[in-house]
């Protein structure tokens, strides 16, 4: 806000952990191959969060959502600010492990059998056996999230819109699993919530990235990321 007047300022502090030795051992291979002389590190979260902000200009109260392997991370914003994080160890892994041990399948297995179902191709006896277990996650789920949720507000009510970031491949269920009545229930929500999908067609249209280097969407928040801020 340079040259403009003002009389609030409302700022926010956002803290990531690294062990050292990480960090250096990255700074120190970066280095080697780009022979760069700035190094800068941030959280995914906060690249995905101001993405989030400049890209839904219409909805300035959300909550990001980021299902990631093993941890589903989360940030509260209001009016375009954050006012509340959290995370809980349910990621993509729970879901797969779940499956694999409830059917007695392999890993690979329970992925296989979980796109299939997905995409609507599993034959009807094992969608049944499938559906059964997938309802007992989607309610443990729904239930861990939303205690998450209560410790990480830092402000009553709930935002009106949730974006989901994730594995492609799971993102679907995830997002089944907030449109569900549970869901609604643990949240004592009257309406049902709008829920954006972070894919690849909504972040590429603010980015041209050539058709021969197929992006995901880790790859275009970053640079999505990188392009606005950094440069």
């Amino acid at each position: 806000p340079i040259g403009k007047q003002a009389t609030l300022l409302e700022t926010s502090l956002y803290v990531s952990v690294m062990p050292t030795m990480v960090r250096h051992a990255v700074t120190e291979l970066v280095s080697n191959l780009t022979h760069t002389s700035r190094i800068t590190f941030h959280p995914f979260m906060r690249a995905a969060y101001t993405v989030v902000r400049d890209t839904l200009l219409t909805v300035p109260d959300f909550l990001l959502l980021d299902v990631g392997a093993d941890v589903t991370e989360m940030l509260l914003v209001k009016k375009g600010v954050m006012v509340g994080s959290g995370s809980f160890p349910y990621g993509k892994h729970f879901l797969y492990t779940r499956i694999q041990h409830a059917l007695s399948i392999s890993y690979d297995e329970a992925a296989s059998l979980l796109s299939l179902y997905l995409g609507n191709a599993l034959e009807e006896g094992k969608r049944a056996t499938l559906e059964r277990t997938l309802s007992q996650l989607e309610t443990e789920w729904v239930r861990v999230f939303q205690e998450a949720l209560e410790h990480a507000k830092h402000e009553p009510g709930m935002a009106p819109a949730i974006v989901l970031a994730g594995h492609a491949a799971t993102l679907p269920w995830f997002e089944r699993a907030l449109r569900s009545e549970d869901f609604h229930r643990y949240t004592l929500a009257t309406d049902h919530f709008t829920i954006f999908s972070l894919q690849e067609e909504l972040l590429s249209q603010h980015v041209k990235i050539p058709p021969q280097y197929p992006f995901g969407v880790s790859a275009l928040i970053e640079t999505l990321f990188i392009r606005n801020n950094l440069l």
